[in-house]
């Protein structure tokens, strides 16, 4: 199964597989697209498993970024009359906070809670 995960080793979140469930089944053995593998908690991984949120203006996701082709923590600026495209700010001071827009189907919706443990996770 396709996922998109927290890489711990490369600190930051990126495209993987699903290869194998160890232990009590929460934590997971995933193939990353840079070949690398390594395990995952279930809570940093997310997919078509994952619960689906009705985005909100000022609600945290997890964007993909077309610059990079991984996915970062971003803030819902705005939603656009079709609600299938969001304007979304990339909290990343390296990218100075730039504004895009992007599928809303390819965002994954966090909690405020989430995105600050993983800002500090990231910045360890």
């Amino acid at each position: 199964q396709v996922i998109v995960g927290l890489n711990n080793d490369q600190k930051k979140f990126m495209l993987g597989t699903i290869i194998d469930r160890v232990e009590s089944g929460h934590r997971y053995l995933i193939k990353w697209c840079d070949e690398t593998e390594s395990y995952q908690e279930e809570e940093h991984l997310f997919g078509t498993f994952s619960t689906h949120n009705e985005h909100q203006i000022n609600y945290y996701v997890l964007a993909v970024d077309g610059d990079q082709y991984i996915y970062k923590p971003a803030r819902i600026k705005k939603i656009l009359n079709d609600k299938r495209t969001l304007n979304i700010r990339f909290l990343d001071a390296d990218q100075q906070n730039r504004e895009v827009e992007v599928p809303s189907a390819a965002t994954f919706v966090i909690t405020e809670a989430y995105y600050k443990e993983i800002i500090k996770r990231l910045h360890e």
